[in-house]
């Protein structure tokens, strides 16, 4: 493994114990332990079943942008891969190990790296847009609240910033944008006209599909996030905190936005401290904000490790293997 690789991930293993650490000193560990004893086992059932619930659509929304670049895959062989990806990206920061695995699995049905790689960062595009556009909604319910704090003008700058980047380089409208952004690349370093090349590739992506795709494919990265927000919710009231759905819209989507940022190790310590501090801002003490984040974490592992299993028993790991060591033959 090179340098910078080994330095990447042990700075951010470092970032992910030093949170965990911090978080630790702000938190009663009798009264966490106290929390989770008395959590009824059916709220973990309930939270199981949303991440199932979640997997599946992020399975729907992969496929129908697949649909736009002429891949015709059923939906449940990429909810399948989706599974086995969250095994993967336990290990690596944030979504690598899961793009990684996505690619390759795409290879199997005889799709080429490149056009892989556009269609996942084309997902990855929507993921991120469709949070802002949630978190849109939880601007309004602090704006409902009263509540003008820095966190929230700050949220509102990102959410701006997104969105207006979103509609104005990426969405296809046609005002002599994309002719404007080729001929500029001719006058760019080659690293940045590489990017500005793969920017006109999104946007042309964009204009395969009608309204009613893009319209689908937003919906359903909505949901991702809206599933999210429900786990949320429902660890909240098997920890016995009885929030609304609406409170916990409002902090749990920024959190999220924040740590698609991949800083930690499949997100590990940065979710938690993220949500400490949001849930603080609807008055909910650091204990259970803790006990939720980890039990979204918790349960995705769990999640995962049903992917763990379906990658084990699918003969993809041999094919994997048999891959690996002709590559290693070879070299």
């Amino acid at each position: 493994m090179k340098f910078g690789k080994v330095f990447s991930l042990g700075w951010k293993i470092t970032l992910g114990v030093t949170l965990f650490v911090y978080i630790g000193n702000l938190v009663d560990w009798a009264d966490v332990y106290i929390k989770f004893k008395n959590m009824s086992p059916v709220y973990v059932g309930l939270g199981f079943v949303i991440v199932m619930l979640q997997a599946n659509v992020l399975g729907w929304r992969w496929e129908r942008i697949g649909k736009l670049d002429h891949i015709n895959i059923q939906v449940l062989p990429h909810s399948k891969a989706i599974l086995i990806s969250f095994f993967f990206s336990q290990g690596l920061p944030a979504s690598l190990g899961a793009d990684a695995f996505r690619v390759w699995w795409y290879s199997k049905y005889q799709v080429g790296t490149a056009q892989g790689l556009k269609i996942i960062a084309f997902d990855r595009v929507i993921g991120l847009v469709s949070l802002a556009m949630v978190c849109v909604a939880s601007i309004a319910v602090f704006t409902a609240r009263g509540n003008s704090s820095t966190a929230v003008n700050s949220l509102v700058l990102v959410v701006v910033v997104a969105l207006f980047g979103f509609g104005t380089l990426v969405l296809p409208f046609r005002f002599g944008l994309t002719p404007f952004l080729a001929q500029q690349g001719s006058k760019l370093p080659k690293s940045a006209a590489s990017l500005l090349a793969w920017l006109i590739e999104i946007r042309e992506f964009f204009r395969v599909g009608t309204k009613a795709d893009l319209a689908l494919i937003l919906f359903l990265g909505m949901s991702v996030h809206l599933l999210t927000v429900l786990l949320g919710f429902v660890l909240a009231w098997g920890l016995g905190v009885q929030v609304s759905f609406f409170s916990c819209l409002a902090v749990i989507a920024p959190a999220l936005l924040v740590s698609y940022v991949p800083i930690s190790i499949a997100g590990w310590g940065v979710r938690e401290a993220l949500f400490v501090l949001a849930f603080s801002l609807i008055g909910v003490d650091a204990e259970t904000a803790l006990l939720i984040s980890l039990g979204i974490g918790i349960l995705v592992l769990l999640v995962s490790l049903v992917g763990g299993v379906l990658w084990a028993g699918s003969g993809m790991r041999h094919i994997y293997i048999s891959e690996t060591r002709k590559k290693d033959t070879v070299a």
